[in-house]
């Protein structure tokens, strides 16, 4: 998705061996991150998505980077969809924060200007893990 639209990605991906959420909730928080971060950065001028999902000292640490337009302040503004079909839209944050606290974990968001950071920490009990990893 994000090469036909123009945005270098690179993902390097640990997975909990033993994962603490469900496969419907994995690929539903992986989903609503990359959705937001292609969102925001397709109307940058050097769109990229950073993803890093890491094990560390018993976390599951998920970064997601990102470019977005200087003038967009989505903390100030309450995270409200830029989509055209809001009605439809506008669930993504919500979907992130209520699986990562589920598990315990926190989220957290950062807005650099022209870079977005989100950050989630979700407890784990063994550090086994699975790895992926891609750059386009």
């Amino acid at each position: 998705m994000c090469k036909s639209k123009n945005i270098k990605a690179d993902f390097n991906i640990q997975l909990p061996g033993q994962n603490p959420i469900s496969d419907v909730e994995l690929v539903s928080l992986f989903a609503n991150l990359l959705d937001n971060a292609i969102t925001a950065s397709e109307i940058s001028e050097q769109p990229f998505v950073k993803l890093r999902s890491k094990i560390k000292d018993s976390q599951w640490i998920i970064i997601v980077r990102n470019t977005k337009s200087p003038d967009w302040r989505p903390i100030e503004s309450k995270f409200l969809t830029t989509k055209k079909e809001k009605e439809n839209h506008g669930y993504g944050i919500k979907i992130i924060k209520s699986i990562v606290k589920k598990q315990d974990g926190i989220v957290d968001f950062t807005d650099e200007g022209a870079i977005f950071i989100c950050r989630c920490a979700i407890p784990i009990e063994n550090e086994e893990l699975s790895e992926i990893s891609t750059k386009e």
